[in-house]
């Protein structure tokens, strides 16, 4: 005990006795243990507490790695997405040109038959 305390003990026994004194001693000390254990407690919550932050901070991390990645990825397969796209419209552009050379094709054959078949026709109907 210090010097202050073991003089406070003094007083306070000789105003209450030594009984009460002593009382008074162990109240205090207990009430002090109490106090520390809880502050001890507190600090063991708080450790816990920055461990749990420190944790999510961790999958926080991860998470935005992930999502990096994934982000990569989608832009990845969305340009080979377009590359297909953009050839499958060019194959498109290329049918079409075909059907329609094949549309001309066939409408100048129907053209010609047609005008066959009006000579034909003048040559009945001019006998």
């Amino acid at each position: 005990m210090t010097t202050e305390l073991i003089q406070l003990y003094d007083t306070v026994s000789e105003k209450i006795g030594k009984e009460g004194a002593t009382a008074l001693a162990n109240y205090i000390t207990k009430f002090t243990n109490e106090r520390l254990n809880e502050n001890f407690d507190n600090l063991v919550s708080k450790t816990e507490f920055h461990q749990e932050v420190a944790e999510i901070r961790m999958d926080i991390a991860n998470v935005r790695a992930e999502v990096k990645n994934v982000r990569s990825e989608l832009k990845q397969d969305i340009a080979e997405l377009r590359s297909e796209f953009k050839q499958d419209i060019a194959k498109l552009r290329t049918e079409i040109a075909n059907v329609r050379s094949e549309l001309k094709q066939n409408i100048a054959e129907v053209r010609t038959e047609i005008v066959n078949m009006r000579s034909e026709l003048m040559k009945y109907v001019l006998k």
